[in-house]
């Protein structure tokens, strides 16, 4: 009676459910979602890598590609009237809403006329958008997917909703193995693979952000209107896309759908998926019959907040932390989650993560290690992992990032001492070894072994002077010399910028969001810069000076980044022509930029034009007295500090001269010679202190 009953309910669910991806047997039941992120290539090229460019480090402007379909997605809904056309925008800014016109592919650059016929509907719940969409099985028999068994809204899961969730699971593995094993048999490496699909689970959310701000997709979630006002029982939509607020309106259109999210992740329990023996659990098996449920799967379940920590923005089950930390602790940790939507959750999303990623004051090493592609400049394969490394800073507060980065100069130092300890017992070795060979005299073992003494003490003199003083550590210098030390680590670089460039970050995984890259020079970097990449800048920095000095960046050493520089060379015949010549600079991902400047700095850029008399750093200082008056009353302050010490030091070695003078006479006089002793071990004090 009771498996009657549990039939009964999902057979009348499914039927009333619409139906998400369904994607078993061939690819064109679950077709590639092309005309969003990739190049092209229609339903057959499963898994295809993203060619969308990178974000470049310089300011070489991207080359627009043509309607041809390779920059613009296939078969896009017209963009507002008062917006620009696919010509007129950048590929990452194209801001226009797929649609679905059969297998064809192309641009439509024109707004539609009202006598055309509509462009239907884009089928969200069975188009992908890359290759970590999740393709659920059909229940036997049937061409109707397991997704269906969701029911959104309750904070809950049914044993039908079970048997989906092992389902969305088991399909997580199948096409990660699925990516690893095309990358194998295609000869690519496995960063590349990592990245595609690392990179993947921003895609759905940028499809529908560009749906959404042509405003295709916000229509379909308007207010509805009561009497002609509007809906008080619906939430008002708002202009700018939120993927939580997407969620939460359309959640049958992002079951196994990828996300990432950042916020801070509470754990509450330990949950088995499937963890029951019940006869209602068993489920029909395409032979017939009935088959027992697969072997349970254990998860922490816990609640995701905002970064604010003021509200709950998810429910998350995860296998795990990609960090030593303990999730059983029941510690709060900042998080970024990449993991696939379940089901709507009590007015929040529930979502599973394989690994979540700890946010913590050091980068993620391993990850930065394995993927950065060092002495290239930015490629796209590393994109996810250089905006991720940023975010990840952006969310730690500085002063951790700052105590972070002198750790590590003084784990450098530790290093280098035991290098150089190491090094100088090996020339002592060596040179013992050729004085018993007699190769060297004793003259000559003691002149080298008392210089390599001198050298060491040296050495250990500077290295605790910088342990003290980690700032005057030559960084920069270091970096140069030991890249894989520093790769992944943080630093502390202080000295002028002189080039900034702002430019907008990837749309998809960045949002837009402006980005300023710096090249500052340090003392000890000579010609050299270090390339600085931040979110923001310190107030009222002077974008245009030429030289901006007291600049001080605290980040992460991505990579070594291969950049051009005019050279000359000479030519065949003789002639010299100037060429572009490429250079290795570290690459600095920067959570914190500040500036220091001294009121004369501040003046001269007033004085220049590349900063506004009426900043507020220029009116703070033109509140100060000038510069000259500042040197006159210092020279005067200084001059009478100097002259109170020497009338002092006068006056005491006249004292100490005269104490002195009446020591010597009381020792001339033999009689009173015994008395003095006495008198000074009855009074001690200063020779001299008593008068004869």
């Amino acid at each position: 009676m009771r498996v009657s009953c549990c039939l009964t309910l999902i057979v009348s669910f499914l039927v009333l459910s619409p139906l998400p991806a369904t994607a078993q047997g061939r690819d064109d039941d679950f077709p590639d979602f092309d005309e969003l992120d990739l190049k092209g290539g229609g339903p057959d090229k499963a898994f295809q890598a993203d060619e969308r460019r990178s974000p470049r480090l310089d300011d070489t402007p991207l080359r627009p590609r043509n309607n041809s379909g390779d920059a613009f997605p296939d078969n896009v809904l017209p963009p507002a009237t008062n917006q620009p056309t696919p010509q007129q925008l950048s590929p990452l800014d194209s801001g226009v809403e797929p649609g679905k016109q059969g297998s064809s592919t192309r641009v439509i650059s024109r707004p539609r006329l009202q006598d055309e016929a509509p462009i239907p509907a884009f089928d969200w719940q069975n188009k992908r958008t890359s290759i970590a969409d999740l393709r659920f099985p059909t229940f036997p028999n049937s061409d109707i997917s397991t997704a269906t068994a969701f029911d959104h809204g309750k904070a809950m899961l049914t044993d039908p909703e079970e048997q989906a969730y092992l389902d969305l699971l088991d399909a997580v593995e199948t096409q990660r193995a699925a990516l690893l094993r095309e990358a194998a048999d295609t000869g690519k490496n496995s960063a590349k693979a990592q990245g595609r699909w690392e990179t993947a689970f921003y895609k759905y959310a940028a499809a529908r952000r560009l749906a959404w701000e042509s405003g295709h997709l916000r229509s379909r979630a308007g207010q509805r209107a009561i009497d002609g006002k509007p809906n008080p029982f619906q939430q008002a939509v708002s202009d700018n896309y939120d993927l939580l607020m997407d969620i939460n309106l359309f959640p049958g259109e992002f079951m196994g759908r990828p996300v990432a999210l950042y916020g801070i992740y509470k754990p509450h329990s330990k949950v088995m998926l499937g963890d029951t023996q019940e006869e209602s659990a068993r489920t029909f098996a395409p032979e017939g019959g009935f088959r027992n449920r697969r072997r349970p799967v254990a998860v922490t379940r816990g609640t995701l907040m905002g970064m604010d920590g003021r509200e709950i923005i998810a429910t998350v089950d995860t296998q795990g932390l990609d960090s030593p930390q303990d999730l059983d602790t029941g510690n709060a940790v900042r998080v970024l989650v990449k993991g696939w939507v379940v089901k709507q959750w009590d007015g929040h999303p529930l979502i599973y993560c394989q690994s979540l990623r700890h946010l913590g004051a050091l980068p993620h090493r391993d990850l930065i290690t394995a993927n950065a592609i060092d002495r290239h400049r930015l490629h796209e394969s590393e994109t996810w992992l250089y905006y991720e490394t940023i975010r990840q800073l952006d969310a730690v507060p500085a002063d951790l990032q700052r105590k972070a980065a002198g750790l590590q100069i003084a784990r450098r130092l530790d290093t280098l001492m035991r290098e150089i300890d190491e090094q100088t017992k090996k020339e002592t070795e060596a040179a013992a070894v050729r004085l018993e060979k007699k190769q060297i005299t004793e003259t000559e073992y003691s002149r080298i072994v008392a210089a390599l003494k001198r050298r060491l003490i040296g050495l250990v003199k500077r290295y605790r002077e910088q342990k003290d003083k980690p700032e005057e550590f030559r960084a920069y210098v270091d970096m140069h010399f030991n890249p894989d030390e520093w790769q992944g680590q943080m630093v502390t670089l202080r000295g002028h910028v002189r080039r900034v460039v702002s430019y907008p970050g990837d749309k998809d995984q960045f949002q837009g969001q402006m980005l300023h890259e710096l090249w500052l020079f340090t003392d000890d970097s000579q010609k050299n810069p270090a390339v600085i990449v931040t979110t923001e800048l310190p107030p009222e920095f002077p974008l245009d000076a030429e030289v901006v000095d007291r600049v001080i960046a605290t980040g992460c050493v991505f990579k070594r980044y291969v950049y051009g520089s005019r050279g000359v060379k000479e030519q065949a015949d003789g002639e010299m022509k100037v060429v572009n010549v490429p250079r290795v600079a570290p690459l600095i991902l920067a959570g914190e930029v500040t500036w220091n400047p001294t009121p004369s700095q501040i003046r001269a850029m007033v004085a220049d034009g590349v900063l506004s008399d009426e900043s507020d750093i220029a009116v703070e200082v033109a509140q100060l007295p000038e510069d000259g008056l500042v040197r006159v009353l210092s020279w005067i302050l200084t001059g009478s500090v100097l002259l109170v010490i020497m009338v002092l030091w006068g006056r005491n070695q006249r004292e100490e001269r005269e104490r002195v003078r009446l020591r010597k006479r009381v020792d001339e006089i033999p009689q009173f010679q015994e008395q003095s002793d006495l008198l000074e071990e009855a009074l001690p004090g200063q020779p001299g202190d008593l008068a004869p």
